[in-house]
C-alpha cells in the first residue's frame, strides 16, 4: 500500500456560512436558503402589508422586557471546534461558566470557569444583539418580511434586516401568536445563531428573554472556528431567585459536532465508528468539501475501495485545485490496480503543491519517476543610502556581495532601477551552474511601481486621523503622474478599498480630503477595544482602592483574572482578523509584476494578546503574577512574512502615535505607581515593536517616534523608485522549509543597505 497523507492535511475549500452573494433584504427564495439553509421550510411571502405591524409589536415587547431587565446568572456550556489551516489541525475543548448580564450599564460576561483555558475564542454579548430590533434603533436598518416557517412544531414569522451603512445583517424569526423574538441570526465578522426563551423569575415577578442555546462560527484565512453554547440554570444575582423556564426545543444536534465526532474516531483508529458521523455530516454540510474526504479516508480504511474513489471522485469534482484529493484518489487507484490513472492523479497533486515529498514518494511507487525539480533563482530587492539618508546611485555588480547563511553566493544577474533611467541586467552575467538557471531576462522588473497605503482600523485611534490625513494630502499633492499605480486600503471590521488603483495622485488626494474618508476612522475598531481596555483599568483602579481600605468592593478581585482573559480573547480575536486582512493585501500585491510597496500605517499592537489586560492587572495586583505565559501568534503573522518575502512586497510601517509621550503625562490617569507606569510604558512600547518587526521581516523600513509622518512616507515611496535587483541561484538545494539568513554588503563600507533579511526554502 502506498504511503498516505495525514488525515489532518485537508485544506478547506468550502466555507460554510459564507456571506450571500447580496442581503438577504434583496435576495429571492432560492438565493436565500442557498445563504442561510435554515430557510429551506421557508413559506416565501412577498406581501409586504405585516412587516410594520410586526416590528411594531415585537419591537414594543422587547422594549418592555429591557426595561425590566435585572442582573442574571446563567450556567453555559462551551463545545469549542477550531481548524487550524497553518497547522491542519482540528481542536476542540469544552468549558463551564456563568455567563453574566448586567444592567445599568447592560453589560455582558463569564466567570467561575472551573477549568480556564487560553487560546480559544469564546464569543458572547448575545443579549446586546437585541439592541437592532428596539423601537428606537429600528430605523437604523432595512427591513423585510420574508414569510411563514414551523420549527419544533411552533410557527414563526421571519423578518430579515441589514443596517443601513450595510455593516450587520441577519433574519429574525418572531412567534406568530405571541410576536416574540425567539430567534435571531446575524451575519457580520461571524455569524451567531441565537435561540431564546421567556425565563420567568417569581420572587421579582418578571420574564426576560434569555437564551437557551446559540451557536457562532467565524472564518479567517487561518481557518475557521464553530461555537456550541448550551444554556440552562437561570439564577438573579441578588436575591438568587431561580427561573422558571418554558419547555425549549432542544438543540440539534450541530453539523459540525457531528463532523468533529467523526473525525476523531478517524484520527483514534476507528474507521468504522467515523462512517456513520461522517455520512451524516456530509449530508447535513453539502456545500463544505471536507466531510466528502474525510468519510473517503474512512470507507479506505476497511477497504472499501470502490466506495473511496466515489467521495474523492467527487472531491476532486467540485474542488480541482485540491492536492490532497488528487493525492488520496491515486492511493485508492493504486490499491485497485490501476497504475496509469494513479500516476496521473499523483502528477496533478504533485504540480499542486510540487514541496510534497509525501506526494512525490507516492509517484516514485506509481512507476513515474521522471520528475523533474527546478532550481529556483533567490532575487533580493536592495536600497543603499549614505549618511544623509540619499539614495547611492551608480553602483555595479562589482560593488555588492550577497551572503546566504553566511556563505558567499555568487551574483547571477543585476538591475539597477532609478527614477529617470532603468539599466537592463547585465548580459555578461555568467550563470552559477550549467543547468541551474535560464538566461536572465534584458530587465528583470518593469519600469512600473505600484504603492498601496493600508490604514490599520483596527488599532487605530480617531485622535490621530488629522495627522495621517495631512500627511497623506501632502505627499500626494507633491506626486507627479507617470508610472505609478496607488491605492488606499482601510483593515478594519473588513477590508475597505478607499481608493481602488488609480495612476492618478489628484485621484487620490480628492479621496484623502472627502468627508467619507473621516468615517472610516469614526468606525475604527480600535474605538470600542480602548473602550473596554479603559472600563477594565477603571474597574482595577477601584477595585485596588477598595482593598486598599479594607472596603466590601474588594471581593470583585477574584474576577478580574476572568475578565482579563477575556480581553484576551476578544484581543486575539481582533488581532487574527487584521492579520488575516493583511496576509489577504499581501498575497494580492505578491502576485503582481514591477515594484509593489505596502505601506502600513497603524497605532501598533501586540502579537501577544492578553499582555495588555494581564499587564495591568499585574501592575496594580502583583500577587496576579505567575508563570502565566502570554503566547505570540506566531502562526498568524509568519505566513504574511513568507508571502511578503517570496514576492519581494516589503512592508513600510509607520507609527501614528507619533511622538511617544509616557503614560505618566496622562494626567487622566492619575498618580501612577512605578509598577503601573512600567507595565503602560512596556504595553505602549511592544505595540511600536511589532511595527519594526513587520518592516525588518519583509525588507522594509519602519518609522516611529516621529511626528513627521511624511518622512516615513516619503522615504518609502522613494525607496520603490531607486534600488539594486541581485539575483543568485543558492547554492544550498536542500527544500526544507527552513529560514535562510541574507546579507548585502557593498563596497564602500559606510553606505547603509536595506534588503529582506532572508527568506524560506521552500
Amino acid at each position: 500500500m502506498l504511503p498516505r497523507l495525514l488525515i489532518a492535511t485537508i485544506a478547506l475549500a468550502a466555507r460554510a456560512g459564507a456571506a450571500p452573494g447580496q442581503p438577504f433584504v434583496d435576495s429571492n427564495r432560492t438565493e436565500l436558503i442557498k445563504a442561510a439553509p435554515e430557510l429551506t421550510a421557508l413559506e416565501f411571502d412577498s406581501d409586504q402589508s405585516t412587516l410594520d405591524p410586526l416590528l411594531r409589536a415585537s419591537g414594543q415587547q422587547l422594549e418592555t422586557m429591557l426595561a425590566r431587565f435585572i442582573n442574571i446568572s446563567i450556567a453555559e456550556d462551551v463545545h469549542e471546534m477550531r481548524f487550524d489551516s497553518t497547522h491542519l489541525l482540528w481542536k476542540e475543548h469544552r468549558d463551564q461558566f456563568r455567563y453574566v448580564v448586567k444592567t445599568r450599564p447592560l453589560a455582558e460576561s463569564r466567570s467561575q470557569s472551573p477549568n480556564p483555558q487560553s487560546g480559544f475564542l469564546i464569543a458572547g454579548r448575545f443579549i446586546d444583539m437585541l439592541g437592532d430590533l428596539l423601537p428606537a434603533n429600528q430605523s437604523k436598518s432595512r427591513f423585510r418580511y420574508l414569510g411563514r416557517i414551523t420549527e419544533g412544531g411552533a410557527p414563526s414569522l421571519v423578518v430579515a434586516f441589514i443596517q443601513q451603512d450595510g455593516s450587520r445583517q441577519g433574519l429574525v424569526w418572531m412567534d406568530e401568536a405571541t410576536k416574540r423574538i425567539v430567534r435571531l441570526r446575524t451575519d457580520d465578522n461571524f455569524t451567531r445563531d441565537i435561540r431564546f426563551i421567556p425565563v420567568n423569575f417569581p420572587a421579582l415577578d418578571t420574564t426576560l428573554w434569555l437564551p437557551s442555546s446559540a451557536t457562532v462560527h467565524a472564518r479567517f484565512a487561518a481557518g475557521e472556528l464553530h461555537t456550541v453554547h448550551r444554556f440552562s440554570d437561570y439564577r438573579t444575582q441578588l436575591k438568587n431567585d431561580t427561573g422558571q423556564t418554558a419547555s425549549p426545543a432542544a438543540l440539534a444536534d450541530d453539523s459540525f459536532e457531528i463532523l468533529l465526532k467523526g473525525v476523531v474516531a478517524l484520527d483514534a483508529g476507528k474507521p468504522d465508528d467515523a462512517v456513520n458521523p461522517l455520512r451524516d455530516a456530509a449530508g447535513r454540510l453539502a456545500d463544505r468539501i471536507e466531510p466528502g474526504i474525510y468519510l473517503g479516508l474512512a470507507l479506505y480504511e476497511p477497504y472499501d475501495l470502490a466506495g473511496a474513489e466515489t467521495q474523492f471522485r467527487e472531491t476532486v469534482k467540485r474542488s480541482p485545485s485540491l492536492a490532497v484529493a488528487h493525492n488520496e484518489l491515486g492511493a485508492v487507484l493504486f490499491a485497485r490496480g490501476d497504475k496509469s490513472g494513479a500516476a496521473a492523479e499523483f502528477k496533478e497533486a504533485l504540480r499542486l503543491e510540487p514541496a510534497n515529498a509525501g506526494i512525490r514518494d507516492n509517484l516514485t511507487a506509481a512507476g513515474d519517476v521522471t520528475i523533474q525539480v527546478n532550481v529556483r533563482q533567490v532575487l533580493v530587492p536592495v536600497v543603499v543610502t549614505d549618511k544623509q539618508g540619499h539614495h547611492v546611485t551608480g553602483l555595479k555588480q562589482a560593488d555588492f556581495k550577497v551572503f546566504e547563511d553566511g556563505v558567499e553566493q555568487k551574483i547571477a544577474a543585476f538591475s539597477s532601477e532609478r527614477t529617470d533611467v532603468s539599466t537592463p541586467a547585465n548580459p555578461t552575467a555568467e550563470p552559477s551552474q550549467s543547468n541551474a538557471v535560464a538566461p536572465a531576462p534584458q530587465k528583470l522588473l518593469p519600469k512600473r511601481h505600484a504603492y498601496v497605503i493600508c490604514l490599520d482600523l483596527m488599532h487605530a485611534s480617531f485622535g490621530n486621523f488629522v495627522h495621517v490625513r495631512e500627511a497623506l494630502q501632502k505627499l500626494f499633492r507633491e506626486e507627479q503622474p507617470g508610472d505609478s499605480q496607488y491605492a488606499v486600503i482601510a483593515l478594519g471590521r473588513s477590508i475597505q478599498i478607499v481608493q481602488n488603483t488609480t495612476s492618478d495622485p489628484a485621484k487620490v488626494l480628492e479621496t484623502l480630503s472627502g468627508a467619507e474618508f473621516k468615517k472610516i476612522y469614526q468606525q475604527s475598531q480600535a474605538i470600542a477595544s480602548q473602550t473596554e481596555i479603559s472600563q477594565f483599568e477603571g474597574e482595577v483602579q477601584e477595585v485596588r482602592a477598595a482593598c486598599d481600605v479594607g472596603n466590601i468592593e474588594c471581593n470583585r478581585k477574584p474576577t478580574l483574572p476572568t475578565e482579563a482573559n477575556q480581553l484576551s480573547e476578544h484581543e486575539r480575536f481582533w488581532t487574527t482578523k487584521f492579520a488575516a486582512e493583511l496576509r489577504s493585501v499581501v498575497e494580492q500585491l505578491a502576485a503582481g509584476n514591477g515594484r509593489r510597496m505596502l505601506v502600513l500605517i497603524s497605532d501598533g499592537f501586540s502579537l501577544a494578546p492578553g499582555g495588555t489586560s494581564f499587564g495591568l492587572l499585574e501592575a496594580y495586583f502583583p500577587e496576579f503574577r505567575s508563570t502565566r505565559t502570554i503566547e505570540r501568534i506566531q502562526d498568524v503573522i509568519e505566513p504574511i512574512y513568507k508571502l511578503a518575502v517570496k514576492g519581494n512586497v516589503p512592508i513600510y510601517t509607520i507609527d501614528s502615535r507619533g511622538l511617544y509621550t509616557p503614560p505618566g503625562y496622562d494626567v487622566s490617569r492619575g498618580v501612577l505607581t512605578p509598577q503601573v507606569d512600567s507595565a503602560l510604558n512596556t504595553i505602549a512600547m511592544q505595540a511600536g515593536q511589532t511595527l519594526v518587526e513587520i518592516a525588518e521581516a519583509t525588507g522594509g523600513t519602519a518609522f516611529q517616534n516621529s511626528n513627521d509622518l511624511l518622512a516615513g512616507m516619503k522615504k518609502a515611496f522613494a525607496d520603490g523608485r531607486e534600488y539594486y535587483m541581485l539575483a543568485y541561484v543558492s547554492t544550498n538545494e536542500t527544500q526544507d522549509g527552513k529560514f535562510r539568513k541574507i546579507e548585502v554588503r557593498v563596497r564602500d563600507n559606510k553606505a547603509t543597505v536595506s534588503a529582506k533579511r532572508g527568506y524560506w526554502a521552500q
